[in-house]
């Protein structure tokens, strides 16, 4: 609230949850919203059926340190954690390195 003219728009990552920020600078009205965007992705992913990497790993903690150990991890790399699909992200803008799990992926439908 203190910047004095913030943009129009954005899209922030808090918590590994992305956000919009919205600014009016007629009003003056500044928003902040979440956005179902991650949530989509990841279920459009998950119903594609992504070919697995091969990487596996018992632990979230362990993956994690796989991917801190990477000078320059993969941008996005579907891994196995404990037998559950995560995505292991690489925001390369911010330097930020996420494990995302996959959910689980759509039924088809009866039509189908």
């Amino acid at each position: 609230m203190a910047q004095k003219r913030p943009p129009s728009s954005a899209s922030i990552l808090v918590a590994d949850e992305y956000f919009s920020v919205f600014f009016n600078p007629t009003s003056g009205w500044r928003g902040l919203g979440r956005q179902p965007r991650l949530e989509l992705y990841l279920q459009e992913m998950a119903d594609q059926r992504p070919t697995p990497s091969g990487l596996s790993f018992a632990t979230k903690a362990e993956t994690e340190a796989w991917m801190n150990q990477q000078p320059t991890p993969p941008q996005q790399v579907v891994v196995d954690i404990a037998g559950a699909p995560y995505l292991a992200a690489y925001h390369h803008r911010i330097d930020y390195r996420v494990l995302y799990p996959l959910p689980a992926p759509t039924p088809p439908s009866p039509e189908t």
